[in-house]
C-alpha cells in the first residue's frame, strides 16, 4: 500500500494525520512516579509470565517494520494526546524501502528502550530521590531489556548495544554521537521527540 497516497487523499478529503509510524511505537511500559510503591520493584516479564515463550516476544517485536498510518477528523485530532513522535511521510529521503524499514526497526528498538529506561527512573526516583534517578547505567538498561526479552529479537540483536548508549545519553541530557549512521540518528531523532512529549505530559499529570 502507498501510504503517501492514501495520507494525501485522507488530507484532502478533510482528515488529519495523528501518526504515522511502526505500530510497536504505540506501546507503553512506563508508568507515573506518583502512582509507584517504593516497596514494589519493577515489574519483570520473565517473572510474571514465564509460561510465554521466547517466540511470542520475537513475533511481536519484529512487528516493529510494520507501519500504521492513522487520521481523523480535525475535531477528534485536536483532542487526542498520543505522546510519540509521528514520522513524516512527505520529503522523508530514504533511498529504498529496506532502509525505511530499518529507520522503522531501530525507531521502535530506541522506544522500547526509552519506555524501559523511563521505567527504572522512575522507580529510583521513588525509592532513592531524584538525584539517584539520574544515575541511570547502560547495565541497568540492558537489564531491563534482557528482562522483557528484547535482546533476543533478530532484528534487535546487532542494534541494541548502540541504541542503550544513546538513550542513557539522551536521558542524560546530552545529544546523540554525531558519528552514528544516518539510519540511527533519523531513528534517534523520532526518540528524543518521543522522550520531549512524554515530559510534557507528565507535567500535566
Amino acid at each position: 500500500m502507498n501510504f503517501t497516497e492514501l495520507c494525501a487523499s485522507g488530507e484532502a478529503n478533510g482528515l488529519a494525520t495523528v501518526f504515522f509510524g511502526p505500530q510497536t511505537a504505540l506501546q507503553t511500559v512506563r508508568r507515573s512516579g506518583a502512582a509507584l510503591d517504593k516497596s514494589i520493584p519493577p515489574p519483570r516479564v520473565t517473572d510474571a509470565q514465564p509460561q510465554l515463550r521466547r517466540g511470542v516476544y520475537e513475533a511481536f517485536y519484529s512487528l516493529g517494520t510494520f507501519v500504521m498510518l492513522v487520521q481523523a477528523t480535525p475535531k477528534i485530532h485536536d483532542r487526542w494526546s498520543w505522546y510519540m513522535a509521528s514520522q513524516p511521510l512527505y520529503d522523508v529521503g530514504q533511498p529504498s524501502l529496506g532502509s525505511m524499514a530499518l529507520v522503522h526497526t531501530l525507531r521502535t528498538l530506541g522506544r522500547l528502550t526509552l519506555e524501559h529506561a523511563l521505567v527504572l527512573q522512575a522507580h529510583k526516583a521513588a525509592s532513592h530521590g531524584a538525584a539517584r534517578a539520574r544515575q541511570l547505567t547502560e547495565r541497568d538498561v540492558t537489564a531491563a531489556l534482557a528482562d522483557a526479552l528484547v535482546l533476543c529479537v533478530p532484528c534487535f540483536k546487532p542494534h541494541w548495544k548502540k541504541m542503550v548508549v544513546q538513550v542513557v545519553r539522551m536521558l542524560s541530557g546530552e545529544e546523540p554521537d554525531p558519528d552514528l549512521p544516518r539510519v540511527y540518528l533519523s531513528a534517534l531523532g523520532f526518540v528524543q521527540k518521543d522522550l520531549q512529549l512524554q515530559r510534557e505530559a507528565a507535567r500535566f499529570e
